[in-house]
Order: structure tokens, then sequence, then C-alpha cells
């Protein structure tokens, strides 16, 4: 992946999905940290991610008190 790549989320896609959120990480870790933008982008990838990792837990009968 090239630093000046923007990546897109595609829902349907979930290698590139992997992709844009390590970019998303990554854009955090080494540039403009106290942009609000990437601020914002990183709490909705958190939610996105949380949702994401939910769902896989449940279809595993996991119990997620």
């Amino acid at each position: 992946m090239k630093p000046e790549e923007a990546l897109r989320l595609d829902p349907t896609d979930p290698t590139e999905s992997i992709k844009y959120y390590y970019q998303v990480r990554c854009n955090l870790s080494h540039r403009g940290k106290a942009a609000y933008n990437d601020g914002e982008t990183v709490r909705k990838s958190l939610r996105e991610l949380q949702c994401i990792f939910k769902d896989i837990l449940s279809s595993t009968g996991a119990d997620l008190k």
C-alpha cells in the first residue's frame, strides 16, 4: 500500500476493507495526529470494527456480556 493511495471502505470486499482500516491506523500513527477529521474517521472506524467483531463473535455463539 502506498501512502498517497486513497482507499475507500467497500463492505462487499473484506480484503479492501482491511486495507482501509489499516490505512486509517497508519494515518493516525504517522501524520497529522491533531487533525479533527482524522479523529472523526478513527472514531467512526472503531465503531464499525466493534460492530463487525460483535457480529463475528455472536456467530460463534460467544457470550457478549
